[in-house]
C-alpha cells in the first residue's frame, strides 16, 4: 500500500473532499470546458491553417468539436475516478494513523 505524504492527505481530505461531491459537474467543467473544447479548436483551426484554410465547414467543425468534447468527458470521468480512489486510501491510512 502506498504511503501518502501530509500534503496529499490535506489535499484529500480538505479539498478534494468537497470537490467529490459534485462528480457530474467536476466530469463536465474539467472535461468539457477545460479539455475538451480548447484542444477540438485548436486542432480543427490548426488543421484549417496546415492543410486547407479556404475550407472552414460548420458541420466539420461541430463535429469536431463533439467528439473532442465527449473525449474530454470520458478522460475526466476515469481522472475523477483515479483521484477519488487515492482519496479513499488516503482516508484509510489517515484513520490508521489516528488509531
Amino acid at each position: 500500500m502506498r504511503t501518502y505524504s501530509e500534503k496529499e492527505i490535506k489535499y484529500y481530505t480538505e479539498e478534494w473532499a468537497v470537490k467529490r461531491l459534485n462528480k457530474w459537474s467536476y466530469v463536465f467543467k474539467n472535461g468539457l470546458l477545460y479539455q475538451g473544447l480548447p484542444v477540438g479548436v485548436i486542432c480543427y483551426f490548426f488543421a484549417i491553417l496546415r492543410f486547407h484554410f479556404d475550407q472552414f465547414k460548420l458541420i466539420d467543425f461541430c463535429v469536431n468539436i463533439l467528439v473532442y468534447g465527449i473525449g474530454g468527458m470520458l478522460m475526466a470521468y476515469w481522472t475523477f475516478k483515479t483521484v477519488d480512489k487515492n482519496y479513499k486510501r488516503a482516508c484509510e491510512q489517515q484513520a490508521v494513523q489516528q488509531l
